[in-house]
């Protein structure tokens, strides 16, 4: 997966990120666990583009 590839998944978390904030959304236990969800899966595919 090329780095703009890898990059252009980050975009939900950025979302959240300024939701939270910027517009003071509501942090709770579904959001953090989907933020940890996104985060782990682009650790993967940047580790595993790393190993070859």
């Amino acid at each position: 997966m090329t780095v703009v590839a890898t990059l252009t998944l980050f975009e939900p978390l950025t979302a959240a990120l300024l939701g939270i904030l910027l517009l003071g959304e509501p942090v709770s236990l579904p959001i953090l666990l989907g933020m940890g969800l996104v985060l782990g899966g682009l650790s993967l595919l940047a580790f595993d583009d790393a190993a070859h």
